[in-house]
């Protein structure tokens, strides 16, 4: 018997996206491999946003949180004391780790005492740490405990990692000074119907349906989601938005009164193929920090996307056929000039169906790309049980 432990601070039933991917990697090894032990090490802390409540695989073996209060300071020492916990224990019976990467900084846990065990690690980089503080503007790359962690990162590389795209994955490997093998995989991947009713907030078949559905935090721009909503003609566009995060109530302050806005809690999965055009955010700093899944959720529902960010993110990288770009800009005034010729495009509905056509093609490459990630992933794991050891690029498939 060989034994997977996947390490994340969320797993289902909470609805964090990142507990639903490993549930579904799980599920997965599970399926297809024999003679394997797959357990998820997660910790018992409740998940506040998200809309999945997907049934969990694996056998659980869940931690209690160190702190549960709203001090920052002391929520980020919990966090990262609950790290070390977490790879602790899935070493104690581990033979390889597959790691994502919450909490913050549990890739320096698992590359330090990975390599003192000599247990093989594979690194999911839904986010990069220590980057996200400096991207965040929480810490300079000076600063000495910054470059400690960084220094530990690069030195520690796991076996394997999984990217969320190639621009990601290119980052990623220079922040190595060796090769090491990768597979792209991007977040938020589903392949789920749609309600054959449409939802209570569809009202209006002659407008055009925006939606802001997520995480609205720090590597989001609060600002273009205000300025965006500025720019709406409430008889030509609804905007549906169902925010958490950070940023989600100073924003929902901003744009309450709007008659374009409507507010909701959640918008499910199979209510996506009801938005015509997503909107996605990703401040410039935070590119290939994160890569949004929103975006990837949108896409596999059928949907445009107007992507504020960078022409070099994932984001756009992949899905530039099925949206339209705002590439972010100091200026108010000329962003808001620029999403008001944007509507005028997107209120033409032979351009936007041309889009959404493209997103079901870009749909069934993800599907694709999904399949051949979970393959590659379970050929290395085969391959690493026989060998014992870890490998170069070729070993993948």
């Amino acid at each position: 018997m060989y034994n997977i432990h996947i390490v994340n601070r969320y797993y289902p039933p909470n609805p964090a996206v990142t507990g639903e991917e490993a549930s579904k990697m799980a599920a997965y090894l599970l399926n297809c491999l024999a003679e394997v032990a797959v357990t998820i090490d997660y910790i018992d802390a409740p998940y506040l946003g998200g809309g999945s409540h997907m049934k969990p695989a694996g056998n659980l073996s869940a931690l209690q949180p160190f702190y549960k209060g709203r001090n920052k300071l002391l929520r980020f020492l919990g966090n990262f004391l609950e790290g070390r916990r977490l790879i602790k224990t899935a070493l104690a019976k581990a033979d390889i780790i597959i790691s994502l990467t919450d909490p913050p900084l549990l890739n320096y846990w698992s590359g330090s005492l990975c390599k003192k065990k000599g247990v093989p690690w594979i690194c999911w980089s839904l986010d990069l740490y220590p980057d996200a503080f400096a991207s965040a503007g929480l810490v300079s790359k000076n600063n000495p405990f910054y470059r400690h962690f960084a220094a530990s990162v690069r030195k520690n590389a796991p076996d394997l990692f999984v990217a969320l795209g190639r621009e990601q994955a290119r980052f990623i490997q220079k922040t190595f000074s060796r090769d090491i093998p990768y597979i792209i995989l991007p977040c938020g991947i589903h392949n789920e119907p749609a309600n054959e009713t449409r939802p209570e907030w569809r009202k209006d078949e002659g407008k055009v349906y925006f939606a802001y559905a997520g995480n609205l935090g720090e590597a989001h721009s609060h600002d273009f989601l205000i300025d965006f909503v500025r720019c709406l003609d409430p008889n030509k566009h609804r905007c549906i938005l169902a925010l958490y995060g950070s940023g989600a109530s100073s924003v929902l302050r901003e744009v309450k009164d709007n008659p374009a806005v409507e507010i909701v809690i959640a918008i499910s999965r199979k209510d996506l193929s009801f938005v015509d055009v997503h909107l996605v955010s990703l401040k410039p700093d935070w590119t290939h920090i994160c890569v949004p899944s929103k975006a990837v959720s949108a896409v596999c529902a059928g949907g445009a996307l107007l992507f504020n960010g960078s022409e070099g993110a994932d984001t756009w990288q992949m899905f530039h056929d099925a949206g339209w770009l705002v590439q972010e800009c100091e200026n108010r005034e000329t962003r808001m000039k620029n999403i008001r010729s944007l509507l005028k495009e997107i209120s033409v509905l032979q351009e936007l169906r041309k889009k959404k056509e493209h997103a079901l093609l870009l749909k069934r490459e993800l599907l694709n790309l999904e399949s051949h990630a979970y393959t590659s992933m379970a050929e290395w794991i085969t391959k690493t049980a026989g060998k014992g050891n870890t490998h170069s690029r070729e070993d993948l498939p």
